[in-house]
C-alpha cells in the first residue's frame, strides 16, 4: 500500500482528502505545517506527498527547497487556489509533479495521484 503525506495548514481539508484517499486504498499521514511534513519527509516512509502551497510558516516552494538541500527526491502533487497556468512554470523548476487546482473534483485528484505514483 502505498503511502502519502498529505501537507496542508487547514485540518478539514487534511480529513477530507484523507477519507477520499483511504478509500482508494492509500495510507495517508499527515502534517499541519511545512516543519512538521520535513520532518515526516525525513523519516522516509512516504510515497508521495500532496501539499497546499501555503504551509503556515513556509511555502510549498520553501519545503521544497529544503527537501533538495537534505538530497530527498519525492513525487509531489500541490493543491492550490493559485491559477495553475500562473505557478506551472515556477513550480515545475522545483520539482512539482503535478498541480491540482481547487477547487477540484474527487475523481481529478484520486486520478492525478494515481498517475504521480505510477
Amino acid at each position: 500500500m502505498k503511502k502519502i503525506l498529505i501537507i496542508d495548514d487547514d485540518k478539514i481539508i487534511r480529513l477530507l482528502l484523507a477519507k477520499l484517499l483511504n478509500t482508494e486504498g492509500f495510507d495517508v499521514i499527515f502534517a499541519d505545517d511545512g516543519a512538521t511534513g520535513l520532518e515526516k519527509i525525513l523519516s522516509g516512509d512516504v510515497d508521495i506527498i500532496l501539499m497546499d502551497y501555503n504551509l503556515g510558516e513556509m511555502t510549498a516552494l520553501d519545503l521544497l527547497n529544503l527537501m533538495k538541500k537534505n538530497n530527498i527526491s519525492k513525487p509531489v502533487v500541490l493543491v492550490s487556489a493559485f491559477d495553475k497556468k500562473d505557478i506551472e512554470k515556477t513550480t515545475k523548476l522545483f520539482g512539482i509533479s503535478e498541480i491540482v487546482q481547487k477547487p477540484f473534483t474527487n475523481k481529478e485528484l484520486v486520478e492525478t495521484v494515481k498517475k504521480v505514483i505510477n
